[in-house]
This record gives structure tokens, sequence and C-alpha cells, in this order.
């Protein structure tokens, strides 16, 4: 069996503990050149795009991911009888490690973001976006053949 390649559209989910409803699914696009990796994500939130570039030697997957725009988000949340507001501030690089499955199609690990004192981190998972939708497509269920009865012709003088 050979060994699995990263190459290819891939589909996640990264977690954000301190802000879970930050949660966010991204798509990212990788390319392998020996052990490195580069490639584009793409966040479904206002996070917008990144680049990524890294490392893979199966099992093992290292990356950054770098946004093209920094920005920052604020958040209405209540502690209590307090409405606070949170802001958190993107763009610094963010760096994911992880581990493929031995069948290649999916990865998971932990991501960290430090930027002078502060530091974050959380979970993330992706599978390989080819494979799921096969699956899906596979998993259809097609509409049955219905058989109509014949209509007799009938001549009419």
């Amino acid at each position: 069996m050979a060994t699995p390649n990263i190459a290819g559209k891939w589909r996640g989910h990264y977690q954000v503990p301190l802000f879970p409803h930050q949660d966010s699914t991204f798509t990212a696009f990788i390319s392998e050149h020996g052990v490195q990796i580069e490639g584009a994500i793409e966040d479904d939130c206002q996070l917008g795009e990144a680049t990524l570039t890294g490392s893979f030697s199966f099992p093992s997957v290292r990356f950054t991911k770098v946004y093209l725009n920094q920005g920052q988000i604020n958040d209405v949340v209540k502690k209590g009888n307090k409405t606070v507001i949170l802001t958190s501030v993107y763009g610094p690089p963010v760096e994911y490690q992880g581990t493929m499955t031995a069948d290649g199609k999916e990865m998971s690990g932990t991501w960290t973001i430090s930027s002078g004192n502060l530091s974050n981190h959380g979970t993330w998972t992706a599978y390989r976006l080819e494979e799921k939708d096969t699956e899906k497509a596979n998993q259809t269920t097609r509409p049955r053949e219905v058989k109509l009865p014949k209509e007799e012709l009938v001549e009419v003088s």
C-alpha cells in the first residue's frame, strides 16, 4: 500500500475554546513538493483567506496559516448579570500540527496563536473533500424506475 499524500482539497473545522461561538469551517487547497506543502485556506467566517506553508511526512503534518488581511472581531457576551464586549485580534500566524489517518482521508490536531504576551489554542479536524463527496453521492438513493402499464391503441373509425 502506498503512503498517502496530502495534496488536494480538504474541508475542515477548528474550535476556539475562549470563543466557542467563533468556531469555523474552512476549505484548504494543498499542494505537495517532497516534504514541503503550500496552499490556500478560505475560512467560512469573516476571517477570510489565508496562505499555508509547512511540511508533511506521513502521518505528521505541520503548517503555518497566515491571513491575507488583519483585523479584529468584537463580540457581545453575557457573563452572569453583565454584558461584556470581547475583542479578539486576528492576523498573527496560526501554527497547526496534527496527524493523518492511515487511510489518508482525515487529519486532526491542534492549533496555536502566539502574539506578544497573548496566546490562544484549540483543536482542528479536516477530511479529504473528494472522498466525502463520493461517499455522499454513493449513499444517495436513486429514484426507482416505475413501470407504467402500456396504453392500448384502439382504432376508431
